[in-house]
């Protein structure tokens, strides 16, 4: 968030950067290997389950994701902050015309990305039960993708959480409906990549 908005490098450079750098450190760190072994209250978060009175049995990530959902939906659509994010994302030089702190609402939006990034990180962790220096390589494209789908524009002022749900589902039953039907993982990855082409089209 610093670099994109004291700087002005462009964000998706910064961001793919960064991810390289992490993924680096990933392997630099525990050497390449695979680290397990984690206390079953961390697990629990990745594969754990919650009794709840009303609703019965339900797994604590889908209830981690749902409430970070809804607290971005709820920040994004009632809050200062959030019309501030759409504003930035619209026009930059509008919303300094209208007296928002532009580079403060940058580096928070890049904060709680990155923020919840590594929760999804600990998410996946606990459900492997290991933390794997290749876990999750790709998915940048499917995140991307569910975006996109969602209706979220490529060029900001655009997009909601509703709509970026239904694009994680859509990608997920595309992914799974073609692993279901025994594809092979290379046209897998080949019409995840046409799919996203044809949203942005």
């Amino acid at each position: 968030g610093f670099w994109i908005a004291y700087f002005g490098i462009p964000a998706f450079i910064v961001t793919l950067a960064a991810m390289s750098m992490a993924r680096g450190l990933a392997f630099i760190i525990p050497n390449g290997q695979t680290v397990f072994g984690f206390d079953d209250a961390f697990d629990s978060i990745g594969g754990g389950l919650w009794t709840l009175p009303v609703v019965g049995t339900v797994p604590v990530d889908g209830v981690v994701s749902l409430a970070s959902l809804g607290i971005g939906a709820f920040v994004l659509r009632t809050t200062v902050f959030g019309s501030e994010v759409y504003a930035i994302g619209g026009n930059r030089e509008a919303a300094v015309m209208a007296g928002i702190p532009v580079r403060r609402t940058l580096i928070v939006v890049y904060l709680i990305s990155g923020g919840l990034a590594g929760l999804g990180g600990v998410i996946l962790t606990g459900r492997l039960d290991s933390a794997q220096p290749i876990a999750a390589m790709g998915l940048e494209l499917n995140a991307i993708a569910a975006a996109v789908i969602g209706g979220a524009s490529l060029f900001g002022g655009r997009g909601s959480m509703l709509g970026t749900i239904l694009g994680v589902l859509l990608i997920g039953v595309i992914s799974n409906g073609l692993t279901l039907n025994n594809v092979e993982p290379f046209w897998v990855e080949f019409i995840q990549a046409g799919v996203i082409f044809l949203a942005v089209l």
